[in-house]
């Protein structure tokens, strides 16, 4: 797996091959013929199945969180007009199953849209939105994928996925494309470009991860309690992470691969009641040379893009994993 982190101030940049200039490869026939029809290389997926109710009385069953708006314009909108400014082609919505309000929400904001029976509609007049409706059994971010993948709902079984929660903030399309051009690299042949078949130096899974590390005037780390007291962004034990990023100048890209993750609470643990030292365990497999840093200010937003054959092993031919971020990653 790989990562990328974005801040207000870049915690990494990436070096890939600018393919047309264009965050999408574009294939071209013989000059005698039109050009063959391509599928898309990156594939959109926003999950809004839930309401959010850690956001309540803002949000609703009647107004779910991806509808909440942000300067006036809804979560979901913005996310749209982000992926359409990224040149994404196919975008699939993922909606609680007795979801009625987000097709009539899009009508009311966004003017010309025609939302057809099956859910469809075209975006400014090149991405192509599907809402699909999951079951209601389905309770995590792989369930979806999965149901989404049985239905063919995705056009092509050669795209990769870009995994978006339904309430991220988007104000521009530069972090989709650093994580995309990081995504590409990592996944690069050297002789026919991007692949689709898994490899031992192949990336799986880029994910974005964003530093909300706070220091004070001294340069010394801020808790979260000291955050809240600043009024600043802070988060509960519960979302705390301990992660561990490998950064190893010989990988065919210099984004660092994620060895290690796990909750704060689980590795402070201390079941024994005798106030032990929380320990480390790295699995020693996993550590391939380079340098490796564990920290607690890395937050997983849960954006993630997820290689085609990642699609076909993991989504489909294992029922039993039911969340991207608790057990696919790393």
């Amino acid at each position: 797996h790989r990562s990328i982190a974005s801040s207000s101030q870049p915690f990494l940049t990436t070096k890939h091959q600018v393919v047309n200039d264009s965050l999408f490869l574009t294939m071209t026939g013989p000059t005698s013929a039109p050009p063959a029809p391509t599928a898309p290389e990156f594939v959109a997926l926003i999950l809004a199945a839930t309401s959010g109710a850690s956001l309540y009385p803002l949000s609703s069953p009647s107004r779910p969180k991806h509808l909440l708006p942000v300067a006036g314009i809804p979560l979901l909108v913005r996310q749209l007009h982000v992926l359409a400014e990224c040149a994404f082609s196919e975008c699939i919505v993922a909606l609680a199953h007795d979801d009625e309000y987000t097709a009539e929400a899009l009508k009311e904001v966004v003017d010309g849209i025609d939302v057809q029976q099956n859910g469809s509609f075209l975006f400014k007049e090149s991405l192509h939105v599907t809402l699909h409706r999951l079951p209601e059994d389905c309770s995590g971010s792989m369930q979806a994928l999965r149901n989404i993948e049985e239905g063919s709902v995705i056009s092509s079984p050669s795209s990769h996925i870009v995994v978006l929660p339904g309430d991220l903030v988007l104000t521009d399309k530069t972090v989709l494309e650093q994580l995309a051009n990081t995504h590409r690299q990592g996944n690069m042949d050297n002789t026919m470009g991007m692949t689709t078949q898994p490899a031992a130096s192949k990336t799986a899974c880029t994910m974005l991860l964003t530093d909300v590390g706070e220091e004070d005037e001294n340069g010394i780390p801020l808790k979260e309690s000291s955050k809240a007291k600043k009024n600043g962004l802070s988060r509960d034990e519960d979302q705390i992470e301990y992660i561990a990023l490998c950064s190893d100048d010989t990988a065919i890209t210099n984004a660092p691969r994620v060895i290690w993750k796990q909750s704060k609470l689980d590795v402070e643990e201390d079941e024994d009641m005798v106030g032990s030292t929380p320990k480390l365990v790295l699995p020693k497999p996993r550590l391939r040379g380079g340098v490796t840093r564990v920290r607690t200010n890395w937050h997983d937003v849960h954006v993630y893009i997820l290689s085609p054959w990642v699609r076909r092993q993991l989504a489909v031919a294992r029922p039993s994993l039911v969340s991207i971020q608790a057990d696919l990653i790393p």
